[in-house]
């Protein structure tokens, strides 16, 4: 692997595989799916508030 990518790119790689195996796990924790079918609301609003 090292002769075809450089450290960084090894490192962005191993954190995007964590991020989306992370993702996944969370997702089937929460028993949501990308298909808009789960019982997980979607009628969630995110207050905006200016940090200080």
């Amino acid at each position: 692997m090292q002769e075809t990518f450089s450290e960084e790119e090894i490192v962005e790689m191993v954190f995007a595989c964590g991020i989306f195996n992370w993702g996944n796990k969370f997702n089937i924790t929460m028993q949501m799916s990308g298909d808009g079918q789960s019982e997980y609301g979607t009628d969630m609003e995110y207050r905006q508030e200016a940090l200080t």
